[in-house]
């Protein structure tokens, strides 16, 4: 609230704590100067993935309150973020230094490329929050519709899942009662990964 116009939130989690916040203090929404939030799951093209995601199932009610505050929102869901992949050339090349961080990196990240891998048939672990992350940095690796997004309350199996529209608020004949979002539809791989992988280097150098 002290510095209205330049704090960008980037909520890789449920976003309980978002929430809350806005329900405390509404004037919020207008005082970030946006949201970019790593969740949701508007089109669900890979069959390994399910149709309501992790962050948004754990708190749907939240999910709910911060698309419709009114605050400027990006999600990157799912449908996304699994066109993005770490290889094992890639961890190597980020991990060369002799640092304590890369070896812990290295330790932590080759047992899931392996059993992703294997299991999954992809060349790589799915990069979910560094692309939202990096999303911020360079809007560039997105392309983005504006849609109409809101997070399903009642459904006994669909419970957090997220529906959208294109067309604007209202539109239709049975009304979503969400927000209005720029949903993340397109990636720019080869860009994201430009951005990410020097960055992920030098932390680690």
């Amino acid at each position: 609230m002290a510095a209205p116009g330049e704090i960008t939130l980037v909520p890789i989690g449920p976003l309980t704590n978002v929430a809350l916040a806005l329900s405390l203090e509404p004037r919020v929404a207008t005082a970030v100067r946006e949201i970019v939030c790593m969740g949701g799951n508007v089109r669900g093209q890979h069959p390994a993935i399910a149709a309501v995601e992790f962050n948004l199932a754990n708190d749907p009610e939240a999910g709910q309150v911060v698309f419709r505050s009114g605050a400027q929102v990006t999600m990157v869901g799912l449908d996304v973020t699994t066109q993005t992949h770490l290889t094992p050339e890639d961890l190597d090349a980020v991990t060369a230094s002799d640092t304590k961080a890369a070896a812990f990196i290295r330790r932590i990240t080759e047992p899931w490329i392996r059993f992703v891998r294997e299991q999954r048939g992809i060349p790589g672990c799915w990069l979910h929050d560094p692309l939202a992350v990096v999303a911020v940095v360079d809007r560039g690796v997105l392309g983005t519709v504006r849609m109409e997004v809101g997070v399903e309350l009642r459904g006994e199996i669909t419970y957090g899942q997220t529906i959208a529209r294109r067309g604007g608020l209202g539109s239709g004949i049975r009304p979503l009662r969400g927000g209005a979002l720029d949903v993340a539809v397109t990636v720019d791989t080869l860009r994201f990964i430009e951005r990410f992988l020097p960055g992920l280097t030098t932390a680690l150098s």
